[in-house]
């Protein structure tokens, strides 16, 4: 989800219209105009979302509209330097972000209903994205393997040292099979404790209640991801397998 937001700085009244895909209420902005502004002034701010969206397009037209409208690189009320267009790219690697986050508020993040907010958002635009009729599961799959090893690549690890890393472990395992047997214990007893409640309706319509749907899946001899899957897209299988969160 993308958010249109307004900050206001309640000492100086300078405001600073932004987008990100983070929380618009946690994350300040990376503007130098407006991180000067809060170094010298400090960060006490409000913060409006005026405009909010899965679609990237939407974003930006919106935007320029406002940007036009409230003329926010001409106008002293404002902090923009550029109109925004959301074209700046990737910032939270320059010293701007860096400097603004040392101003974040965070006091949005301590109401349940911010947080409930953000997760119906979040679960929302999803579930329109798994469901649109041209979403492609093997492409999303693909994108997501090519953004882990580029996570991987920046934090200075090739594919061959992530190889030596999972051959190291492995071993260490073998060696060490009281390690596993430790962690599956553990992870297991967790699951049990904190998983939700599913309903499994099978292909020929009986219905069961499980915990621990993964594990289940697994004694059972059932493909975890299709099954999965179903809750992901609210929709039966095409075999008829239907699954549903309970609590």
């Amino acid at each position: 989800m993308y958010y249109l937001y307004v900050k206001t700085h309640k000492l100086t009244g300078i405001k600073y219209l932004g987008q990100t895909s983070r929380d618009p209420y946690w994350y300040q902005g990376s503007g130098k105009r407006w991180v000067n502004i809060l170094k010298k002034y400090g960060g006490d701010v409000d913060t409006e979302v005026i405009f909010e969206s899965n679609n990237k397009d939407d974003i930006r037209d919106k935007g320029i509209y406002y940007s036009n409208l409230w003329n926010v690189v001409e106008d002293e009320n404002w902090a923009n330097i550029v109109n925004e267009e959301g074209t700046g790219g990737d910032t939270s690697k320059s010293p701007n972000y860096k400097e603004a986050m040392k101003y974040r508020d965070l006091s949005k993040l301590k109401t349940k209903e911010h947080r409930k907010k953000v997760s119906e958002s979040t679960k929302k635009a999803w579930d329109k994205k798994l469901n649109s009729p041209d979403f492609d599961l093997e492409a999303y799959k693909k994108m997501c393997a090519e953004r882990t090893r580029a996570m991987w690549a920046q934090r200075g690890f090739t594919d061959e040292d992530r190889k030596k890393r999972a051959d190291t472990w492995l071993s260490y395992i073998k060696e060490h099979p009281e390690v596993t047997t430790k962690i599956s214990e553990t992870t297991k007893k967790n699951w049990l404790e904190k998983s939700k409640l599913y309903e499994v309706t099978f292909p020929d319509g009986h219905k069961e209640q499980v915990k621990c749907f993964r594990g289940w899946c697994k004694d059972n001899n059932l493909p975890y991801t299709k099954l999965y899957n179903t809750i992901r897209y609210n929709k039966p299988s095409k075999d008829g397998w239907m699954v549903k969160i309970i609590d």
